[in-house]
């Protein structure tokens, strides 16, 4: 089931939608910024009841 997320940009706060598949209970995966480009580490998570979940971080760059 693809469902969608808000989640704010590490680098240049732009708060966007990003679409998510659902159905894993946690995915870790690289996306880039529609703003500023920048790639930023996704964690989303899905409970019991199939609500996502995500959390964003920068990929180590400075």
């Amino acid at each position: 089931m693809l469902t969608s997320v808000e989640v704010r940009c590490p680098y240049c706060a732009a708060l966007f939608e990003l679409p998510v598949e659902a159905t894993a209970e946690e995915q870790r995966f690289s996306h880039p910024c529609p703003d500023c480009g920048r790639p930023m580490l996704v964690v989303m998570d899905v409970d019991d009841d199939g609500v996502a979940t995500a959390t964003v971080e920068s990929e180590g760059e400075p």
